[in-house]
């Protein structure tokens, strides 16, 4: 029977650190791992390995984990919790709008049409 290989708590509190990050900075997992020099494969793996070692045995991980221990009978945790969802901040490019003269204007996502088309009509004559 082979030896189940001992864990690396050190290496998994750092993955469960950058993981939780990676979820607060609001970036992709690309992005995020560009930035940072890690291996986007590394990443997909610690963070699939992390929810399973998660599911397997609950307990609050230092550095990022969620999960709760539970003492006495076992207790299941919902697989699917309600979750809303609004606009991120800073995370829909804005359209730009070149004009005739070389000017340009940025519209935020949602902007009011008529409202827009009033200020290009007024650049417009400006120019």
């Amino acid at each position: 029977m082979a030896k189940k290989k001992a864990r690396d708590l050190k290496k998994e509190a750092r993955w469960r650190k950058i993981v939780a990050a990676q979820r607060r900075s609001g970036q992709t997992v690309r992005q995020y791992c560009q930035e940072n020099a890690l291996a986007e494969s590394a990443f997909w793996f610690w963070k699939r390995e992390l929810a399973r070692r998660d599911a397997e045995e609950p307990t609050r991980h230092p550095g990022g984990g969620s999960s709760t221990r539970f003492n006495g009978p076992a207790r299941h945790l919902p697989s699917l919790v309600p979750v809303m969802i609004g606009p991120a901040v800073g995370t829909i490019a804005p359209i730009e709008v070149l004009l005739s003269h070389g000017a340009s204007v940025r519209v935020a996502a949602g902007c009011d049409e008529a409202t827009l088309r009033m200020v290009l009509a007024a650049l417009e004559r400006a120019s």
